[in-house]
């Protein structure tokens, strides 16, 4: 298991990381990353 602020990059158990950022949302991704596999999501409120 890894770590993953892409969701393009997340791998079967990784902690994928789904923030805000400058170009983006990573929050619009969990949903992707899950199905990818991820184990947990780490997120901000909002």
């Amino acid at each position: 298991s890894g770590l993953a602020d892409d969701s393009r990059e997340v791998k079967s158990g990784d902690l994928f990381i789904a923030v805000p950022g400058h170009d983006t949302d990573g929050r619009k991704y969990i949903a992707e990353a899950s199905s990818l596999g991820a184990a947990a999501i780490l997120t901000s409120p909002g």
